[in-house]
């Protein structure tokens, strides 16, 4: 349901997971914002940008931490998935 995938603009972000003793320490933001800067770095071979979009997805209820993080950068819901995991 990405809308740009196969378009080849767009670098997903997996995962950035911290050690829970980590937490509220500001190092996830400091990681989201390297992970940012590193695919801004990135070129085509005709110099262009590689990467137009950041894209990923965050565990509703879960990953309330890194939502809070992505929004600060400029993240936006394109769409919500419903009823993915078992629990």
């Amino acid at each position: 349901r990405d809308p740009h995938r196969g378009s080849h603009d767009s670098a997903y972000s997996v995962a950035l997971t911290l050690d829970p003793r980590t937490q509220g320490s500001g190092l996830g933001g400091l990681l989201k914002q390297a992970q940012l800067r590193a695919a801004r770095a990135r070129r085509n071979d005709d110099g262009s940008p590689r990467y137009r979009w950041m894209v990923g997805r965050n565990r509703v209820g879960l990953a309330d931490a890194m939502s809070r993080i992505n929004d600060r950068f400029g993240a936006y819901t394109v769409f919500r998935l419903d009823k993915q995991y078992e629990d």
